[in-house]
């Protein structure tokens, strides 16, 4: 059977959405009709998709502390700063969305970077450590044990280095 415009399936019972492929480009919002689709254009951009610029660097577009460079093809590019992205340097990345903290610790976003909030008995960037590491005596040959916040240290006796100070000098 021939399925009526914007429609398709055995029965034409499927509406076909011509939005769901995202065309509107630079925060553009996206209108679907039968067979087309129309893109709403945000401030300085234009074409069917959205895709032209009509701004300069004159115009200010960069956000968030981007350095603005004109460009012929699309009007004017934004170098983001450390911690933005998008078209206008407009998104904060937050680096606490990946859950990079363990053991139920809390994730403080930074500029570019995170903050793991430790509950107690936990250390380390991630809190992925308990603090006992010590515990299990893991320097050699006499070296003393110090928790870190990468896990523990070894301060090794004279005559001895390495991770455990299991590594003689000289010998």
């Amino acid at each position: 059977c021939s399925c009526r415009p914007g429609f398709s399936g055995a029965s034409c019972e499927v509406k076909v959405n011509e939005c769901a492929g995202k065309p509107c480009r630079n925060g553009g919002s996206c209108t679907d009709s039968a067979n087309t689709y129309k893109c709403t254009c945000p401030h300085g951009f234009y074409g069917n998709n959205c895709e032209l610029s009509a701004m300069t660097c004159a115009d200010g577009p960069c956000s968030n502390g981007g350095r603005c460079a004109d460009n012929p093809e699309r009007g004017y590019s934004c170098q983001c700063p450390t911690g933005y992205a998008g078209v206008n340097c407009e998104k904060k990345i937050d680096h606490c969305t990946s859950s990079p903290c363990s053991n139920g610790a809390h994730c403080v976003d930074l500029v570019n970077s995170y903050l793991c909030q430790c509950p107690d008995g936990f250390t380390g960037m991630n809190c992925d450590h308990t603090g006992e590491e010590c515990s299990a005596y893991p320097c050699q040959n006499g070296g003393t044990c110090q928790e870190s916040p990468s896990g523990y240290t070894c301060s090794c006796p004279p005559g001895y280095t390495g991770r455990n100070c299991s590594s003689p000098i000289g010998r």
